[in-house]
């Protein structure tokens, strides 16, 4: 799978517009519009980023064809530690419900004053 799919894929996932995509992996919008369409190859921090979203939300598929896509992986000259890319840093986190719409969370505090029925993983319709 080439890049500008996998991130539309992941962002589909996500159910996230390009904005709150780029929001939620802390990429400016641009750089996901570039991406996205292919006219721009990522930078090694953006692929970073991206397998960080992917491995998050558990699309351990998506996040190994960004990380072979990182500078010396590609090449076969390194090989991937993955404990860099399954713990991700926390924050910020897309939270889903089952009836309203996602939202980005930027702390702990903010993601216990959502409540219990949100989760960190999207949600199917009640």
């Amino acid at each position: 799978m080439q890049i500008p799919q996998a991130i539309s894929e992941l962002r589909a996932t996500l159910g996230l517009t390009q904005v709150q995509f780029a929001r939620a992996v802390a990429l400016g919008l641009g750089t996901v519009t570039h991406l996205e369409n292919g006219s721009r190859p990522p930078d090694p921090q953006s692929l970073v980023a991206l397998a960080q979203a992917a491995c998050g939300n558990g699309r351990h598929d998506l996040a190994e064809t960004f990380v072979r896509a990182l500078p010396g992986v590609r090449e076969g000259l390194l090989a991937p530690r993955w404990s860099e890319f399954i713990d991700p840093k926390e924050y910020p986190r897309c939270m889903h419900h089952r009836t309203l719409p996602m939202t980005v969370v930027n702390s702990p505090r903010e993601e216990r004053a959502l409540g219990p029925e949100w989760s960190r993983r999207p949600l199917p319709p009640s």
